[in-house]
């Protein structure tokens, strides 16, 4: 569960380049742009703001690599240090050493996660084929560890959810998933048999196996690690290859959408009551080959991503009602990405492929189709989409359009990280923010 850093962005925990933070920013609106918000499967939506290169960019005085962002403080680390800055005026609040913890480490780069009263650093631990996490939940004044978790063989943090981190423990015929409560470091609740847990709209959801045909997808409460209600589904089927290696088999991935939870197998989507759990309907999406996103459109319109029947990437418009696929876009190879933003109450699917135009879909189908090819890892900040562009040049894209509406020329500084108004560009020691 490492988050890395790449030459053009930060890939952020589970959201992928989705723009999402550790936590929501209910900044007032700014009424000349209406209300701006970027959603993922994860954290529900964010409000975001305005984004526009300035002409005079700030600067952070550090040689800090990795960047950390959320509404009220930017956290900058290496290997060894962690300090806290100001995300408006850049000025350094505190920083503290990183102590890596006794014993081998099978990464000695740790993660940290961070939201509005919450700090902690994830250390991967172990030798190969036995690795664990190890926690430090930080002190976000100081930097100071208040507290460690040590986790066991084969444990893995996956997210904090108020105040549980959610821990898989994968063992011989002894998986479960397990709630440590982050204030005390103690286990909360475990519940057996758990194989993988996934944060969708807020809530929390555990896959279980009961036999080798079927799964339970359970919607839990996290903090008690009850059970509010669970769904009972088919495997694929292992003698079709194509149901293998499909990337979302056997409800790897949950999405919640308008009041529906969509689980995947294969091709599949099973909507449920996301209230109740209640079953409303179960289709095979015939265009489409897996489905790696699903984000609610207008009215009954979903977005679906994923692959079409060829493998290519593809965007798909689904009417619910009528279960028909009103739209479809699709690249002409295997690799790409997309992005979902909901600009002033109309909410929008974008899709990178690699190998051609950006495309932009609304709840009736195609929107607006790029003039040129974006990079597929572009990020959205406040109302534009930023991605790198030719000869070391950062471009600004505007929205739902994808024209391009600022280009700014990095020389020799890489994207650092973004945050919901903001990128982080270092060059030369330090780094350079613009808004």
């Amino acid at each position: 569960m490492r988050r890395s850093l790449a030459a053009v962005g930060v890939a952020l925990l589970l959201c992928g380049m989705s723009g999402c933070s550790t936590e929501r920013d209910d900044h007032p609106v700014n009424p000349a742009i209406g209300s701006v918000e970027t959603w993922s499967r994860f954290d529900g939506f964010e409000k975001s703001g305005r984004f526009a290169f300035a002409a005079q960019p700030n600067r952070i005085a550090t040689s800090l690599t990795e960047f950390t962002t959320t509404a009220g403080v930017w956290y900058a680390n290496d290997d060894h240090t962690l300090a806290a800055f100001d995300p408006v005026s850049g000025t350094q609040r505190w920083s503290a050493p990183l102590v890596a913890p006794a014993g081998p480490l099978a990464d000695s780069s740790p993660e940290i996660r961070a939201a509005a009263d919450t700090l902690y650093a994830t250390w991967q631990m172990g030798t190969a084929g036995a690795e664990h996490d190890h926690i430090d939940v930080l002190d976000p004044a100081s930097g100071s560890i208040l507290r460690s978790i040590d986790l066991a063989s084969g444990d893995d943090v996956d997210y904090l959810t108020g105040r549980i981190l959610m821990v898989d423990r994968l063992r011989d015929n002894a998986d479960s998933v397990i709630g440590y409560d982050y204030d005390t470091g103690r286990i909360a609740w475990t519940v057996p048999g758990g194989l993988s847990t996934n944060e969708a709209g807020g809530q929390s959801y555990i896959r279980t196996q009961g036999d080798p045909t079927r799964q339970q997808t359970l919607r839990i409460d996290p903090a008690t690690g009850s059970v509010l209600w669970r769904a009972d589904f088919p495997l694929p089927d292992r003698s079709i290859p194509q149901q293998l290696q499909a990337a979302a088999f056997g409800a790897e991935d949950v999405f919640v959408a308008g009041g529906v939870t969509y689980l995947t197998s294969d091709n599949r989507l099973f909507a449920y009551d996301d209230g109740t759990g209640r079953p409303l309907w179960n289709d095979r999406i015939e265009a489409l080959g897996s489905i790696d996103d699903v984000f609610p459109l207008a009215g009954n319109r979903i977005g679906i991503f994923g692959t079409d029947g060829s493998g290519a990437i593809a965007m798909a418009v689904m009417d619910t009602v009528g279960r028909t696929v009103v739209d479809i876009q699709s690249g002409t190879s295997t690799t790409g990405g997309h992005q979902v933003v909901r600009f002033d109450g109309a909410t929008y699917g974008i899709l990178l492929p690699d190998d051609g135009p950006a495309r932009v879909v609304g709840g009736n189908g195609l929107v607006a189709t790029a003039g040129q090819d974006i990079d597929s890892k572009a990020d959205l900040v406040g109302d534009h989409l930023v991605a790198m562009g030719d000869a070391g040049k950062l471009d600004s894209y505007a929205i739902p359009s994808l024209r391009v509406d600022k280009s700014i020329d990095l020389g020799s500084g890489t994207v650092a990280a973004t945050a919901t108004d903001a990128v982080i560009v270092r060059s030369d020691g330090s780094a350079t923010v613009y808004r």
